[in-house]
């Protein structure tokens, strides 16, 4: 919980039942992550996690933010996330944790890159923004030693007459 952030970032857990599985409702970034995880033990003794959250309307620039993160893009976010995460131990968990989000934004801005700059000089002057009137595509996320690898698949992105497809990749 970060009290003092605005937008509110919090998160809540409840337990379904008597079963290894709960409902996670987390506020971030003036939107809604909401879904359930499983945590079960596997006969050889380690550690799963799974999960599916539907997050919703979550302004990915102040999501970042309140987790000390510099955002590549600006807009409100929806879409469907999966989580996975297996050890020996609850931080082996956490150092393991892989999503993979299905994402839509319309509209959004792309930070510190002007595709119409970049596409008039051929790629010689590219600082500034983009508006972009949608971008959709696939996020994954990865932990590692190193920190957060984040891929960018089947990227499109559509600003006015101007569009771009592609994949990327991020690394702390």
């Amino acid at each position: 919980r970060r009290p003092d952030y605005k937008p509110l970032t919090d998160a809540s857990l409840s337990r379904v039942e008597q079963q290894d599985q709960w409902r996670l409702s987390i506020n971030l970034g003036g939107g809604t992550l909401n879904g359930d995880v499983q945590l079960k033990t596997t006969p050889s003794g380690q550690l799963r996690l799974n999960g599916k959250f539907k997050p919703q309307k979550v302004e990915v620039s102040s999501a970042l933010a309140a987790f000390n993160r510099r955002p590549v893009l600006a807009g409100k976010a929806s879409g469907d996330t999966a989580i996975i995460a297996s050890g020996a131990n609850f931080v082996d968990l956490v150092q393991s944790l892989q999503t993979q989000t299905r994402f839509t934004m319309s509209p959004a801005s792309l930070l510190r890159f002007d595709m119409a700059k970049a596409v008039k000089s051929a790629g010689k002057d590219h600082a500034g923004q983009t508006a972009l009137d949608s971008i959709t595509g696939a996020m994954n996320t990865q932990n590692t030693p190193q920190g957060i690898v984040i891929n960018f698949k089947d990227i499109k992105a559509r600003s006015g007459a101007l569009s771009a497809v592609g994949d990327a990749t991020l690394a702390n």
